[in-house]
């Protein structure tokens, strides 16, 4: 039975309004408060739909939360499409929409939004100017902080380094790209912090390994089909679209260097795509998303991709068969 979330609101506080429909929605609401986002003023528009509110604040932290739940592979970006007034389709059978921004103060959010271009191109101006425009140091916090080899690579690409201006870094968009580049992460923010610029980077519960600077080969965990490689340091033995056993080893620290043999520490990702199979079985037709939705919980905290349920009648009941499609990165160094 969903638990009561509802708590009084501050004056003056600023929320988003939002409608969910599917089946088994006391699981939706549990699942995102269980994580850490406050949702309140819940109601039952219908036996399949709610609608709650969200504070403003936490809006990105719910959509980090939702993608983390019921990854999408069609929605690069849950922020924006919902924002903007797209009905997102999730995993298990969601579907998910905003409604209205409210609040007894919204009408200063939206004078904010409206003005924030003019206000902006003031402040670019005068910044430019500014030393405190400059970056002079990027700083990584968190559990994914082990991962920082990754998102360096990624700030080169983007010309994101020391001496560059934070006038022209839209820092939003940069956690967005961030977390789309890194299936082993669940969460991403950049802030300004003085001259510094600060990411913090969280591992997905998901993360199949725990970085190891002394690994000499790399060992497939289960089986799969290698969807990435990439080789840092090290000999790739597999390369995309390759089929692996658990045990196989994906990539190991034998080199040849000017004619001497030599073994290295292993610098190197490899994700695989992986196969989980439920079945499920019931007197009634038309249970497929409930089926779905009983296998993501059996498969546990994995970063599905794609699923597909099918319906076979056996007399009198109907068995459901669940294939859950789901990445496991492997990475060392």
């Amino acid at each position: 039975m969903r638990k009561n979330y509802i708590y009084s609101k501050r004056i003056g506080e600023v929320y988003t309004v939002y409608a969910v429909d599917g089946l088994n929605l006391d699981r939706f609401v549990n699942l995102v408060v269980k994580n850490g986002v406050s949702l309140y003023k819940i109601k039952n528009s219908s036996n399949k739909r709610i609608t709650f509110c969200v504070n403003i604040k936490e809006n990105k932290k719910f959509f980090a939360i939702i993608n983390k739940l019921w990854y999408n592979d069609s929605a690069n970006n849950l922020y924006s499409a919902v924002l903007d007034g797209k009905k997102l389709n999730l995993q298990g059978g969601y579907v998910l929409q905003k409604i209205k921004t409210a609040g007894i103060f919204n009408w200063v959010y939206g004078l904010i939004k409206n003005v924030g271009l003019l206000i902006g191109g003031l402040v670019f101006i005068v910044s430019t100017t500014l030393v405190n425009d400059v970056v002079l140091d990027v700083r990584y916090f968190g559990s994914g902080n082990t991962l920082k080899w990754q998102v360096q690579e990624y700030l080169s690409t983007q010309n994101i380094q020391k001496g560059a201006r934070f006038s022209k870094i839209k820092l939003d968009l940069l956690a967005d790209n961030i977390l789309a580049e890194n299936s082993s992460l669940s969460f991403v923010s950049c802030n300004k912090r003085g001259n510094n610029l600060d990411i913090v980077l969280e591992l997905a519960e998901s993360s199949s390994q725990i970085i190891d600077n002394n690994v000499k080969t790399l060992v497939s965990p289960q089986n799969g089909i290698v969807q990435e490689v990439k080789v840092y340091r090290g000999n790739p033995l597999v390369k995309v679209g390759d089929s692996v056993k658990m045990g196989d080893v994906l990539v190991d620290g034998n080199l040849t260097v000017k004619e001497v043999e030599i073994t290295t520490n292993v610098l190197a990702k490899v994700v695989l795509l992986c196969n989980y199979t439920f079945e499920y079985q019931s007197p009634y037709q038309d249970m497929q998303d409930y089926a779905i939705i009983l296998a993501q919980e059996s498969l546990g905290e994995k970063q599905i991709v794609n699923s597909i349920c099918t319906k076979t009648k056996i007399q009198d009941t109907y068995l459901y068969t669940v294939t859950l499609q789901y990445n496991v990165m492997v990475h060392s160094g």
